[in-house]
């Protein structure tokens, strides 16, 4: 089953114009009724607040004018409604939100086993439809069920993509679970702790990169709470455990990136052995960092903690890489400009080698085309 990013990202950009349509319309309305007229009625709002607290100003000094009600509502209303319509657009759910956190097993009605369990959470703006799609072609190439944990979308258009984006900040910054996350993180928990514990592939793609460390950290956590010891869980974890983040923004040195930390002063690094894989081209490796505490290296067999990214991908180089120090030389009037050269160079390498190569500008950020099949070439994923 293919993927074409061209189509979704002309989709992206007709949904964004009918939703800035939207928000243009409510600003509209916001603009027509807020005039140098109404403002220089502020003294009637006073003196409706003042006559609700009792505290008189002046007697006189605030009487409405002619025509012009006291209360505010008589010439704000619209002003409020505008401003209710987009607090709805922003934190209401939307119709997708049903299937978040939900874990189903694909293809539907096959029985192809999986030894070690396979699960997936797929990334930020993909419907009912793309994560299907995604679950299935990976169960496919595999030759194994996979457990797709659905990870919703917040809805089409820019609303929809500010609220994904607030939720990948404040997972990965803030640390607030998610509903996949905390799916995932019931899993592992499950699997480690059955006599004997069973092997998991863990996938995150994207903002599902976000949500699959996360429940790594969550599980560990609540391991600790059951009794297990850090060396116990480093032994599950080690045996049991690959996880890939692909196409990821995690940094795994990052200090902001707070889901990547444990209870105990302990890092997520210290109970895996860990890779950092940088491809470019058409999915050919030429760096490969191991990312591990002094004295861990070649402890296992091979690494089971893989990030993997491509040069051209911005999710995975530029926006991964975003950290302090950036937004300390943001703040800095002597390094901005600097930096932001720097960083419009980076974006502009990433988003004209991707549309120049691949056709697309996020062509490099692409599952099927990209990460999926490195995956399976290098040896990283189990295949049929």
């Amino acid at each position: 089953m293919g993927f074409n990013i061209g189509n979704v990202a002309n989709n992206v950009v007709n949904n964004v114009r009918n939703t800035l349509d939207q928000i243009g319309s409510l600003v509209r309305d916001v603009a027509q009724n807020v005039t140098i007229q109404s403002l220089s009625r502020l003294r009637d709002i006073a003196d409706f607040a003042s006559n609700l607290t009792g505290a008189r100003i002046g007697s006189g000094l605030l009487a409405p004018r002619g025509g012009f009600p006291i209360s505010p509502l008589g010439y704000s209303d619209k002003v409020v409604e505008a401003g209710v319509k987009l607090a709805k657009a922003l934190f209401s759910k939307s119709p997708d939100a049903e299937y978040d956190g939900r874990i189903e097993t694909y293809p539907k009605g096959q029985n192809l086993g999986s030894e070690p369990k396979v699960y997936i959470i797929n990334g930020i703006q993909t419907d009912l439809a793309g994560r299907e799609a995604l679950a299935v072609e990976t169960a496919n190439k595999l030759g194994v069920n996979v457990n797709l944990i659905h990870n919703s979308t917040g809805g089409s258009g820019l609303i929809g993509a500010a609220k994904d984006l607030a939720e990948c900040i404040g997972q990965l910054v803030l640390g607030i679970p998610s509903k996949p996350s905390q799916t995932l993180a019931n899993e592992i928990f499950k699997n480690l702790t059955a006599n004997p514990p069973k092997k998991m592939e863990l996938i995150g793609y994207s903002q599902g990169s976000i949500m699959v460390a996360h429940a790594v950290s969550m599980a560990i956590e609540r391991l600790k709470r059951a009794g297990y010891s850090d060396e116990q869980i480093r032994s599950l974890m080690s045996q049991s455990v690959k996880v890939k983040l692909v196409g990821t923004p995690i940094d795994i040195s990052n200090p902001m990136h707070t889901i990547l930390n444990v209870p105990g002063g302990k890092h997520l690094s210290w109970y895996f052995t860990m890779e950092d894989r940088l491809i470019s081209g058409r999915g050919v490796p030429f760096n490969e960092v191991v990312n591990s505490e002094a004295g861990r290296r070649g402890e296992l067999a091979e690494a089971n903690f893989h990030t993997i990214r491509h040069e051209k991908d911005l999710v995975a180089t530029v926006v991964r890489d975003l950290g302090i120090d950036d937004l300390a030389r943001l703040a800095s009037p002597a390094t901005r400009g600097l930096y932001l050269a720097e960083l419009g160079a980076r974006i502009a390498y990433s988003l004209i080698g991707s549309a120049v190569e691949g056709g697309d500008p996020f062509a490099y950020h692409g599952y099927y085309n990209v990460y999926l099949p490195y995956m399976l070439s290098e040896g990283l994923l189990r295949a049929k």
